[in-house]
Protein backbone atom coordinates (compact mmCIF):
# COMPACT_ATOMS: atom_id res chain seq x y z
CA UNK A 1 0.00 0.00 0.00
CA UNK A 2 1.38 3.36 -1.02
CA UNK A 3 0.79 6.47 1.05
CA UNK A 4 0.69 9.90 -0.63
CA UNK A 5 3.49 12.32 0.19
CA UNK A 6 1.06 14.72 1.88
CA UNK A 7 0.53 12.04 4.55
CA UNK A 8 4.08 10.70 4.76
CA UNK A 9 5.80 14.06 5.10
CA UNK A 10 3.97 15.14 8.32
CA UNK A 11 4.49 11.66 9.83
CA UNK A 12 8.20 11.67 9.08
CA UNK A 13 8.50 15.27 10.32
CA UNK A 14 6.80 14.39 13.62
CA UNK A 15 9.01 11.32 14.02
CA UNK A 16 12.15 13.42 13.50
CA UNK A 17 10.93 16.05 15.96
CA UNK A 18 10.09 13.36 18.53
CA UNK A 19 13.51 11.77 18.13
CA UNK A 20 15.14 15.18 18.56
CA UNK A 21 13.18 15.86 21.74
CA UNK A 22 14.12 12.46 23.18
CA UNK A 23 17.78 13.12 22.36
CA UNK A 24 17.65 16.60 23.90
CA UNK A 25 15.60 15.65 26.97
CA UNK A 26 15.99 11.88 27.50
CA UNK A 27 15.25 11.95 31.25
CA UNK A 28 12.06 13.93 30.71
CA UNK A 29 11.05 11.51 27.94
CA UNK A 30 11.63 8.50 30.22
CA UNK A 31 9.70 10.16 33.02
CA UNK A 32 6.73 10.75 30.71
CA UNK A 33 6.91 7.14 29.51
CA UNK A 34 7.01 5.74 33.06
CA UNK A 35 4.13 7.94 34.16
CA UNK A 36 2.07 6.75 31.19
CA UNK A 37 2.83 3.12 32.10
CA UNK A 38 1.70 3.73 35.68
CA UNK A 39 -1.48 5.41 34.52
CA UNK A 40 -2.33 2.37 32.39
CA UNK A 41 -1.90 0.22 35.52
CA UNK A 42 -4.31 2.47 37.45
CA UNK A 43 -1.60 4.05 39.57
CA UNK A 44 -2.91 7.46 40.61
CA UNK A 45 -0.87 10.66 40.70
CA UNK A 46 -1.98 12.83 43.64
CA UNK A 47 -0.78 15.65 45.86
CA UNK A 48 -1.20 15.92 49.63
CA UNK A 49 -0.21 19.26 51.16
CA UNK A 50 2.30 19.98 48.36
CA UNK A 51 3.83 16.47 48.51
CA UNK A 52 3.30 14.49 45.32
CA UNK A 53 2.45 10.80 45.64
CA UNK A 54 2.00 7.84 43.29
CA UNK A 55 -0.80 5.72 44.79
CA UNK A 56 -1.81 2.15 43.94
CA UNK A 57 -4.52 0.31 45.87
CA UNK A 58 -4.31 -3.49 45.73
CA UNK A 59 -6.88 -3.94 48.53
CA UNK A 60 -10.12 -5.77 47.77
CA UNK A 61 -11.31 -5.67 51.41
CA UNK A 62 -10.65 -2.34 53.17
CA UNK A 63 -10.76 -3.93 56.63
CA UNK A 64 -7.78 -6.14 55.69
CA UNK A 65 -5.79 -3.41 53.96
CA UNK A 66 -2.28 -2.38 54.99
CA UNK A 67 -1.09 1.10 53.99
CA UNK A 68 2.53 1.24 52.83
CA UNK A 69 4.70 4.33 52.44
CA UNK A 70 7.60 4.10 49.96
CA UNK A 71 10.44 6.64 50.35
CA UNK A 72 13.13 7.07 47.71
CA UNK A 73 16.80 7.97 48.06
CA UNK A 74 18.94 11.04 47.41
CA UNK A 75 18.75 12.35 43.85
CA UNK A 76 15.91 9.95 43.09
CA UNK A 77 12.11 10.30 42.99
CA UNK A 78 8.93 8.34 43.58
CA UNK A 79 9.12 6.80 40.11
CA UNK A 80 11.97 4.62 41.37
CA UNK A 81 9.21 2.40 42.84
CA UNK A 82 7.58 1.87 39.43
CA UNK A 83 8.19 -1.88 39.36
CA UNK A 84 6.75 -2.24 42.88
CA UNK A 85 3.71 -0.10 42.06
CA UNK A 86 3.08 -2.22 38.96
CA UNK A 87 3.52 -5.49 40.86
CA UNK A 88 6.52 -6.65 38.82
CA UNK A 89 8.40 -9.55 40.39
CA UNK A 90 5.35 -10.98 42.13
CA UNK A 91 5.00 -14.75 41.79
CA UNK A 92 1.52 -14.75 43.37
CA UNK A 93 -1.40 -12.31 43.57
CA UNK A 94 -0.40 -9.00 45.16
CA UNK A 95 -0.86 -8.68 48.91
CA UNK A 96 -3.67 -6.55 50.32
CA UNK A 97 -1.73 -3.30 50.39
CA UNK A 98 -2.36 0.35 49.59
CA UNK A 99 0.91 1.78 48.25
CA UNK A 100 1.95 5.44 48.51
CA UNK A 101 5.26 6.35 46.81
CA UNK A 102 6.25 9.91 47.70
CA UNK A 103 8.36 12.48 45.89
CA UNK A 104 10.47 14.07 48.62
CA UNK A 105 10.67 17.90 48.66
CA UNK A 106 12.52 19.13 45.59
CA UNK A 107 12.20 15.76 43.83
CA UNK A 108 9.84 14.69 41.08
CA UNK A 109 6.64 16.75 41.24
CA UNK A 110 7.05 17.97 44.83
CA UNK A 111 8.30 21.57 45.17
CA UNK A 112 11.40 22.34 47.20
CA UNK A 113 11.04 23.51 50.79
CA UNK A 114 10.65 27.24 51.31
CA UNK A 115 13.43 27.12 53.89
CA UNK A 116 16.32 25.80 51.83
CA UNK A 117 18.48 25.44 54.94
CA UNK A 118 16.29 22.89 56.71
CA UNK A 119 16.54 19.56 54.97
CA UNK A 120 17.47 17.76 58.17
CA UNK A 121 16.34 14.15 58.31
CA UNK A 122 14.01 14.89 61.22
CA UNK A 123 12.37 17.73 59.31
CA UNK A 124 11.94 15.64 56.15
CA UNK A 125 10.40 12.89 58.30
CA UNK A 126 7.96 15.41 59.75
CA UNK A 127 7.05 16.79 56.31
CA UNK A 128 6.26 13.29 55.03
CA UNK A 129 4.31 12.43 58.18
CA UNK A 130 2.25 15.63 58.17
CA UNK A 131 1.47 15.51 54.45
CA UNK A 132 0.70 11.84 53.78
CA UNK A 133 0.36 9.76 56.91
CA UNK A 134 -3.05 11.03 57.97
CA UNK A 135 -4.48 8.99 55.08
CA UNK A 136 -4.34 5.79 57.18
CA UNK A 137 -4.25 4.83 60.84
CA UNK A 138 -1.37 2.34 60.58
CA UNK A 139 1.57 2.13 58.21
CA UNK A 140 4.40 -0.03 57.04
CA UNK A 141 7.16 2.37 56.02
CA UNK A 142 9.72 1.33 53.39
CA UNK A 143 12.82 3.37 52.61
CA UNK A 144 15.74 2.95 50.24
CA UNK A 145 19.15 4.55 50.83
CA UNK A 146 18.66 8.16 52.04
CA UNK A 147 14.96 7.33 52.17
CA UNK A 148 15.79 4.48 54.53
CA UNK A 149 17.32 7.01 56.89
CA UNK A 150 14.09 9.03 56.75
CA UNK A 151 12.02 5.86 57.26
CA UNK A 152 14.04 4.96 60.36
CA UNK A 153 13.57 8.50 61.67
CA UNK A 154 9.80 8.18 61.21
CA UNK A 155 9.90 4.90 63.14
CA UNK A 156 11.85 6.57 65.96
CA UNK A 157 9.84 9.80 66.10
CA UNK A 158 6.32 8.51 65.41
CA UNK A 159 6.30 4.83 66.45
CA UNK A 160 2.56 4.71 67.16
CA UNK A 161 1.83 5.29 63.47
CA UNK A 162 3.82 2.25 62.33
CA UNK A 163 3.14 -1.45 62.46
CA UNK A 164 6.33 -2.33 60.59
CA UNK A 165 9.48 -0.96 58.95
CA UNK A 166 11.51 -2.04 55.93
CA UNK A 167 14.98 -0.65 55.29
CA UNK A 168 16.54 -1.33 51.90
CA UNK A 169 20.26 -0.56 51.60
CA UNK A 170 19.62 2.24 54.07
CA UNK A 171 21.86 5.20 54.86
CA UNK A 172 22.05 6.78 58.29
CA UNK A 173 25.15 5.32 59.93
CA UNK A 174 28.04 7.71 60.64
CA UNK A 175 30.52 6.54 57.99
CA UNK A 176 32.81 8.00 55.36
CA UNK A 177 30.79 8.54 52.17
CA UNK A 178 33.37 10.73 50.44
CA UNK A 179 33.91 8.31 47.56
CA UNK A 180 30.31 8.72 46.32
CA UNK A 181 29.89 12.46 46.97
CA UNK A 182 31.27 13.68 43.59
CA UNK A 183 28.24 12.25 41.78
CA UNK A 184 26.03 14.52 43.92
CA UNK A 185 28.17 17.57 44.70
CA UNK A 186 29.97 18.04 41.38
CA UNK A 187 28.31 15.67 38.91
CA UNK A 188 29.94 14.86 35.61
CA UNK A 189 29.31 12.11 33.06
CA UNK A 190 32.29 10.21 34.45
CA UNK A 191 31.27 10.55 38.12
CA UNK A 192 27.73 9.43 37.28
CA UNK A 193 29.06 6.39 35.41
CA UNK A 194 31.27 5.53 38.39
CA UNK A 195 28.30 5.87 40.73
CA UNK A 196 26.16 3.59 38.58
CA UNK A 197 28.94 0.99 38.47
CA UNK A 198 28.95 0.97 42.28
CA UNK A 199 25.17 1.01 42.60
CA UNK A 200 24.17 -1.78 40.19
CA UNK A 201 25.24 -5.41 39.86
CA UNK A 202 24.46 -5.15 36.14
CA UNK A 203 25.41 -1.63 35.11
CA UNK A 204 25.19 -0.66 31.45
CA UNK A 205 27.21 2.27 30.09
CA UNK A 206 25.30 5.56 29.96
CA UNK A 207 25.80 7.74 26.85
CA UNK A 208 26.93 11.31 27.44
CA UNK A 209 23.65 12.85 26.25
CA UNK A 210 21.75 10.91 28.93
CA UNK A 211 24.35 11.71 31.59
CA UNK A 212 24.17 15.41 30.75
CA UNK A 213 20.38 15.30 31.01
CA UNK A 214 20.68 13.66 34.44
CA UNK A 215 23.15 16.35 35.53
CA UNK A 216 20.72 19.10 34.52
CA UNK A 217 18.05 17.37 36.57
CA UNK A 218 20.38 17.00 39.60
CA UNK A 219 21.27 20.70 39.46
CA UNK A 220 17.59 21.62 39.90
CA UNK A 221 17.23 19.42 42.99
CA UNK A 222 18.18 20.46 46.57
CA UNK A 223 20.77 17.68 46.83
CA UNK A 224 23.56 19.86 48.23
CA UNK A 225 21.14 21.43 50.74
CA UNK A 226 20.12 17.94 51.86
CA UNK A 227 23.74 16.95 52.37
CA UNK A 228 24.70 20.18 54.15
CA UNK A 229 21.71 19.88 56.48
CA UNK A 230 23.15 16.63 57.86
CA UNK A 231 26.46 18.25 58.83
CA UNK A 232 27.08 18.13 62.54
CA UNK A 233 26.10 14.48 62.76
CA UNK A 234 23.33 14.97 65.32
CA UNK A 235 20.85 12.81 63.42
CA UNK A 236 22.94 9.77 62.58
CA UNK A 237 21.31 6.54 63.66
CA UNK A 238 24.22 4.64 65.24
CA UNK A 239 23.22 5.14 68.86
CA UNK A 240 19.47 5.30 68.26
CA UNK A 241 18.50 2.37 66.04
CA UNK A 242 18.34 0.02 69.04
CA UNK A 243 15.28 2.05 70.08
CA UNK A 244 13.31 0.82 67.04
CA UNK A 245 10.80 -1.58 68.63
CA UNK A 246 8.77 -2.97 65.77
CA UNK A 247 9.08 -5.76 63.21
CA UNK A 248 11.78 -4.61 60.79
CA UNK A 249 12.77 -6.16 57.47
CA UNK A 250 16.25 -5.39 56.18
CA UNK A 251 16.96 -6.03 52.50
CA UNK A 252 20.48 -5.56 51.15
CA UNK A 253 22.00 -6.16 47.74
CA UNK A 254 25.24 -8.09 48.19
CA UNK A 255 26.92 -6.16 45.36
CA UNK A 256 26.12 -2.66 46.67
CA UNK A 257 29.27 -0.53 46.80
CA UNK A 258 27.38 2.64 47.77
CA UNK A 259 26.20 1.43 51.19
CA UNK A 260 27.76 -2.03 51.53
CA UNK A 261 26.35 -5.08 53.28
CA UNK A 262 28.27 -4.45 56.52
CA UNK A 263 25.86 -1.54 57.13
CA UNK A 264 22.94 -3.96 56.88
CA UNK A 265 24.60 -6.35 59.31
CA UNK A 266 25.06 -3.51 61.79
CA UNK A 267 21.39 -2.53 61.48
CA UNK A 268 20.40 -6.19 61.99
CA UNK A 269 22.53 -6.50 65.11
CA UNK A 270 21.14 -3.30 66.64
CA UNK A 271 17.39 -3.51 65.95
CA UNK A 272 15.79 -6.06 68.29
CA UNK A 273 13.08 -7.33 65.90
CA UNK A 274 15.09 -7.08 62.67
CA UNK A 275 15.60 -9.80 60.07
CA UNK A 276 18.13 -9.38 57.27
CA UNK A 277 17.70 -10.76 53.76
CA UNK A 278 20.66 -10.56 51.39
CA UNK A 279 19.75 -10.25 47.71
CA UNK A 280 22.31 -12.14 45.62
CA UNK A 281 23.76 -10.49 42.52
CA UNK A 282 21.97 -7.29 43.39
CA UNK A 283 23.08 -3.72 44.02
CA UNK A 284 21.90 -0.60 45.82
CA UNK A 285 18.32 -0.63 44.49
CA UNK A 286 16.84 -4.12 44.98
CA UNK A 287 13.30 -2.88 44.28
CA UNK A 288 14.47 -2.05 40.75
CA UNK A 289 17.15 -4.65 40.09
CA UNK A 290 15.79 -7.61 42.09
CA UNK A 291 12.04 -7.11 42.59
CA UNK A 292 11.40 -10.75 43.53
CA UNK A 293 13.73 -10.36 46.51
CA UNK A 294 11.91 -7.18 47.42
CA UNK A 295 8.50 -8.86 47.43
CA UNK A 296 9.78 -11.89 49.38
CA UNK A 297 11.23 -9.70 52.12
CA UNK A 298 8.19 -7.42 52.12
CA UNK A 299 5.71 -10.31 52.32
CA UNK A 300 7.53 -11.79 55.31
CA UNK A 301 7.24 -8.45 57.06
CA UNK A 302 3.51 -8.28 56.26
CA UNK A 303 3.05 -11.76 57.71
CA UNK A 304 4.54 -10.47 60.96
CA UNK A 305 2.45 -7.33 61.27
CA UNK A 306 -0.94 -8.50 59.99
Amino acid sequence: MRYPLKILIPIVTLAILAAGLVYAYPISALTALFQAQLQLKQVHSETYRDVHVYRKNYCSHPEECQCVLLIHGLGDEGLTWKRVLMGEGLTSPPPSVHLFAVDLPGSGDTPALKDSHDYRISHLARVVKDSVMDQCESWVVVGNSFGGWIAAEIALSYPTLLSGLMLENAAGLDRDYSDILPAFVDPSPESLREFRAKAYYNSFPVPDFIAQSAIRKFEKMPIIQMLKSQQGGTEFLDHRIKQIRMPTALLWGDSDRIIPLDHGIEFANAIPQASLRVAKNCGHLPHKECPQDFWTSFQRLLDQVQ
